[in-house]
């Protein structure tokens, strides 16, 4: 399996300068533990292998699976599929790791592929638990799978677990088995840090308030700016006071042209407005008289009355006259 062309990609990407330096760095470690390395197609889609860990129902089986790096790489998480049959993961189902795209707010961007496998490896003995992707095959089961996976290989990279792997050292003590401490000098991660979290299956479904499957709500209306609510208020206000002077003065009636709108509709009116009612106007009803209507009345009145009174004077005046005249 050949890496990638670098001229097919934009090194100015940060994702595509990570993974290039990854291949690099895996290249030149060249770990009888794992390998990985990208298609030739998709620098993004990595197929690895792995060894199984020492001393447990794994151990000398060849491991094969595929990471799969999203466009954000490192900052967020691969996918981890396993394609061999091993008893501890389900074939083409993603892993449920800390490290794994299942739980992207334990990612760390310092970690890297290298990571993901030697967490791989390390979590291989532990119990399923019930987790996403996890089985619990027994030991007798999981060292026949071991023998069978050296034979197994891969029809899209071409990988054969026989011989892609250095072969092991022997008397080689287990690296893995304490899981608090270093994994091993070249890859310096420390496993405490890395959890295989457990998930259920099928988790229950959880009590919604909203219908299943909802259908687009309509838009709602603009809401009302408080200028505008202020101004609905006063209006209200103005229009009881202009009803009550109406009614004090009773002024003659208007006949409404038929074409005349009603009363505002009740709709434009939001909920949290209080508005006094307003009695119905009917087609006969006299008309509410504005406030300049209100002042040339006024004015009307007052003149009227100086006129009368002035006429008033006059007739006195000349009634005085004809009874001085009438003395004489």
């Amino acid at each position: 399996m050949d890496s990638p062309s670098p001229t097919a990609y934009n090194l100015n990407n940060p994702a595509v300068k990570r993974i290039m330096q990854e291949v690099k760095e895996i290249q030149k470690e060249n770990s009888y533990l794992y390998t990985a390395r990208p298609l030739e197609d998709n620098l993004f889609e990595w197929h690895f292998t792995i060894r199984g860990p020492r001393d447990t129902a794994f151990e000398g089986g060849i491991y094969h699976g595929r990471i799969i790096l999203p466009s954000e790489y490192p900052f967020k998480p691969p996918s981890i599929v396993l394609l061999t049959q091993n008893g501890r993961f389900e074939v083409g189902q993603k892993i449920c790791l800390s490290i794994s795209e299942r739980h992207p707010e334990h990612w760390q961007p310092s970690w890297s592929i290298r990571t993901a496998l030697v967490a791989l490896i390390a979590f291989m003995p532990t119990k399923g638990d019930g987790a996403i992707g996890a089985i619990d095959y027994t030991p007798e089961e999981r060292k026949s799978l071991a023998i069978k996976s050296k034979t197994w290989k891969c029809d899209r990279c071409n990988s054969d677990n026989a011989t892609c792997l250095p072969p092991e050292p022997e008397n080689q003590s287990n690296p893995l088995r304490d899981s608090s401490n270093s994994v091993n000098t070249n890859t310096n991660i420390k496993l405490a840090s890395i959890s295989f979290t457990p998930e259920p299956a099928t988790p229950p479904a959880q009590p919604s308030m909203e219908t299943p499957n909802p259908s687009p709500a309509p838009s709602p209306s603009k809401p009302m700016t408080p200028q505008q609510l202020a101004l609905m208020r006063k209006r209200a206000e103005l229009q009881q006071r202009l009803s009550r002077v109406t009614n004090e003065n009773e002024p003659q009636p208007e006949v409404i042209p038929q074409n005349t709108p009603a009363a505002t509709p009740a709709q434009n009116i939001p909920a949290n407005v209080e508005v006094q009612p307003q009695p119905p106007i009917v087609q006969n009803q006299p008309t509410m008289l504005t406030r300049d209507q209100l002042r040339k009345d006024r004015i009307l009145d007052i003149l009227i009355s100086i006129f009368l009174f002035a006429l008033l004077g006059l007739l006195i005046r000349k009634m005085s006259d004809e009874s001085n005249l009438d003395e004489l």
